[in-house]
């Protein structure tokens, strides 16, 4: 069996994602927005990572898609910071970066859900 009878998404070659990512849970539409700390690979302990904002729009049991501004090299570890809402108190998920592609002018992220924290 070859690569190319395995692709799951498309027959373009998109380098900026693991080539054999699987959706392992159905997504759902999501207008959110986070705050986001990347801590990528190469950080050094005790640094403070990236901080920005991401623009979620979908998720599932197992991770997120998100807009960003900029790029989150794939392997980086996140953190992302749900806020408050009315009487409901804010959370925190954790994940590590798997797909990171630019559209436009803008990257369409995405987020494979990890237990416990990722960075900062």
């Amino acid at each position: 069996m070859n690569e190319t009878s395995l692709r799951l998404v498309s027959e373009t070659d998109v380098p900026d994602s693991y080539k054999f990512e699987r959706r392992m849970a159905p997504r759902h539409t999501l207008h959110s927005r986070v705050t986001a700390v990347a801590m990528n690979q190469g950080d050094q302990p005790g640094s403070p990572g990236s901080i920005g904002s991401l623009e979620l729009f979908d998720q599932s049991a197992t991770g997120f898609g998100a807009w960003s501004d900029h790029a989150i090299p794939m392997g980086a570890s996140i953190s992302l910071y749900f806020p408050a809402h009315g009487a409901e108190q804010g959370h925190d998920a954790y994940g590590e970066v798997v797909r990171c592609v630019k559209q436009g002018d803008r990257w369409s992220i995405g987020i494979s859900l990890k237990a416990g924290r990722a960075a900062a």
